[in-house]
């Protein structure tokens, strides 16, 4: 049986102390975000579809914020900032489970997921919703939301809690980021249009808030 040197076993074991503390790094390396309970995460703007065949709804876009990555670089390529520069993008797939009428509100409660996209050659068309899903996936989440649409108005109201199923480091320039960790939870507030007749089926726009921290 080889024998091996406590030297080479000290040598061992630093290497994968390394190996750990560069995987435990917080949420946005590098970066100045705060985590705390109601602090922003990230703004977007979108739009969404309703397949009336398969009863899902998709909603996709662009983020026009992320925190710890705007204030250290751009999240646009130069130009226009909309969605043909956005470097980060979005799209999401729901479900509904029920639907409750009330008055002239429609309420749906829903369930899917969501990802967000790294994408360094942005194309976005919102003629063309696979287009904002054409990046590199750099967070993946289940989501469960509930629409509040005013029949009258055309309004639309939605909160969701997102919870990060997978998360991958990316790097923009010399800094690398990771948005979030498995497990942590966040929240989605929006509001919108709803838009007849479609496409889309709604115009949206909204925020992200919560503490990242477990």
């Amino acid at each position: 049986m080889k024998k091996i040197s406590l030297k080479a076993m000290s040598a061992t074991f630093l290497a994968a102390a390394l190996v750990v503390a560069t995987i435990s790094v917080p949420v946005f390396p590098q970066s100045k975000q705060s985590n705390a309970v109601g602090d922003v995460l990230f703004t977007f703007v979108g739009q969404a579809r309703f397949n009336p065949a398969t009863q899902v709804l998709s909603q996709f876009g662009y983020l026009t914020y992320v925190n710890g990555v705007y204030e250290i670089g751009p999240i646009f390529n130069p130009g226009p900032q909309n969605e043909t520069t956005a470097l980060f993008t979005f799209y999401n797939e729901a479900v509904a489970e029920r639907l409750i009428n009330n008055g002239p509100l429609q309420i749906f409660d829903r369930v899917g997921t969501m990802t967000i996209y790294l994408d360094t050659a942005p194309n976005g068309n919102f003629a063309n919703p696979e287009s904002f899903r054409d990046g590199v996936p750099v967070q993946t989440s289940e989501v469960r939301l509930q629409s509040i649409a005013d029949t009258l108005t055309g309004s639309l109201t939605v909160t969701s809690v997102n919870t990060i199923t997978s998360s991958d480091f990316f790097s923009l320039g010399p800094h690398n980021f990771l948005l979030g960790k498995a497990g942590q939870k966040y929240r989605r507030t929006y509001f919108g249009h709803v838009n007849t007749p479609a496409p889309p089926s709604a115009y949206i726009a909204g925020f992200a808030v919560g503490d990242l921290k477990k």
